[in-house]
């Protein structure tokens, strides 16, 4: 009987302690049908407290408000309150890289979070069986599923959404319907083969049945069981892994590669697959081919090698570091006209500039140090000054040498990260470049005893503590 069913798979996940609110999503078809009402069934023995839930998607026209309108009879016969409402998750879809049925599940959930706070619930049922279960996982395999796409449906996430058919068979959640007398609505749309969920439903789970294991949807729904086990111990992994070797900076993952080293390779490639999904969103799909070009570049390419995840995402080998993030890729073209006396922001490269004209000589160490400040003759400067994005190929004399070196080759001396470089700018007046700014001064203007008239910059990236060049 479900109700025996969905008793078990309560206890067994530990879905429920007693006394809470839920959020049942209900779109008026059989499982949802089945779902609130053998929560209602239950409700006195769990204490829990329910509140309904429908989304019309705006894709099915008059039948979808037919089905609204189900909806609200039914909860009311239940005594259930209940909250609706209607999206047009087509036009969201137009404006989106992700697919309809991906854009329906965010619009979905994000509902049922919506109705989850305004209600002070603290969970949320789903309808999703066995058969689901089933599907999903094939689908996953023909699709060429990792571990973490072969756990299926799980039965509960997070403590916050539950789902208590899911061991339940569609043929019992009918049976249980016609047993009750309980009406539900049929969505047309579930029929249509141009779906791949609805072809492995109507042609290929019946051929595997009929021609080699009349129980494979108990035999995949322990399959995606066993790797649900196996998924939890590498989340496990993944989150000490994750904890020991990365940290989040601006938006950038970076992976302290001495550290990865030490991680069993299996590991490293499911903490790889979070780190990227953790930018990418639970809808975009990471590939096998992804992962093992990021563990390629992490283990054997050299410092600058880099792989395009997708999505505008870039992983980036920065010495003894994987760099992963969306502002990684080389910044759009700009040169700027630096104002003297005066400040110049530069959006492009996230950074300022303040100049000054001075009589008085600095100290002699701040005149040659690097850092953020430089210090030029400013009589044999050409104006005006310009700063620019590197360019492959640049060369400058560096200060104290007499011959020239690549801007490339002071990048890999200085350790400037390469998500670094095309956001350092290159100061150089009419003639040739002056400062590669923060990193190396040029040997061209220095200052003298013969010096009578110097200029100061001061170089501050966005969020530094700005100083003055008066």
């Amino acid at each position: 009987m479900l109700l025996r069913t969905v008793r078990t798979t309560i206890e067994k996940y530990n879905m429920l302690a007693g006394g809470e609110r839920i959020v049942v999503a209900i779109s008026g078809g059989p499982d949802s049908v089945a779902l609130l009402h053998t929560l209602v069934m239950l409700r006195a023995t769990y204490r829990i407290d329910l509140h309904a839930a429908h989304l019309e998607h705006g894709l099915r026209g008059e039948q979808a408000l037919d089905d609204m309108m189900f909806v609200e009879s039914l909860c009311h016969g239940l005594g259930i309150p209940l909250a609706t409402k209607s999206v047009k998750v087509a036009e969201r879809a137009a404006s989106s890289s992700l697919s309809l049925e991906a854009v329906a599940r965010q619009v979905r959930y994000a509902f049922l979070d919506e109705v989850l706070a305004s209600t002070g619930a603290t969970k949320i049922a789903t309808g999703h069986n066995a058969n689901d279960q089933a599907e999903t996982l094939l689908l996953k395999l023909l699709r060429g599923s990792g571990i973490s796409g072969l756990r299926g449906i799980r039965p509960a996430i997070e403590g916050r959404i539950m789902r208590p058919l899911i061991e339940a068979k569609r043929e019992e959640i009918l049976l249980y319907l016609k047993e009750k007398g309980l009406d539900f609505r049929t969505d047309a749309s579930n029929e249509d083969e141009a779906f791949d969920r609805n072809r492995v439903r109507r042609l290929l789970l019946p051929l595997i049945e009929k021609e080699f294991n009349p129980r494979i949807v108990d035999s995949l729904g322990r399959t995606a069981s066993v790797f649900s086990m196996v998924g939890s111990y590498f989340d496990n992994e993944v989150d000490s892994v994750t904890k020991a070797c990365s940290t989040v900076d601006d938006g950038r993952i970076s992976i302290n590669l001495a550290m990865f080293r030490t991680v069993p390779q299996i590991v490293k490639l499911f903490t790889l697959y979070s780190l990227v999904r953790s930018l990418e969103g639970d809808d975009q799909v990471v590939s096998f081919d992804t992962l093992s070009a990021l563990l390629n570049v992490a283990e054997r390419s050299q410092s600058g090698s880099r792989v395009d995840i997708g999505s505008g995402i870039v992983a980036v080998k920065e010495f003894e570091s994987l760099v992963i993030g969306r502002d990684i890729a080389l910044s759009e073209a700009y040169q700027v006209t630096l104002s003297i006396p005066g400040a110049t922001a530069i959006a492009g490269a996230r950074c300022s500039f303040e100049i000054g004209v001075i009589q008085e000589r600095p100290d002699s160490a701040d005149v040659y140090r690097s850092g953020g400040t430089a210090y030029f003759d400013f009589d044999k400067l050409v104006l005006p000054l310009v700063a620019r994005n590197w360019r492959e190929g640049d060369k400058f004399v560096p200060f104290g040498l007499s011959g020239s070196k690549k801007v490339h080759d002071v990048f890999i001396d200085e350790k400037i990260p390469v998500s670094e470089r095309s956001r350092t700018p290159i100061v150089c007046d009419r003639e040739e470049i002056v400062w590669v700014a923060g990193v190396r001064r040029a040997e061209r203007a220095r200052i003298t005893n013969d010096t009578k008239t110097i200029l100061k910059i001061a170089y501050r990236k966005d969020g530094e503590t700005r100083g003055t060049a008066d």
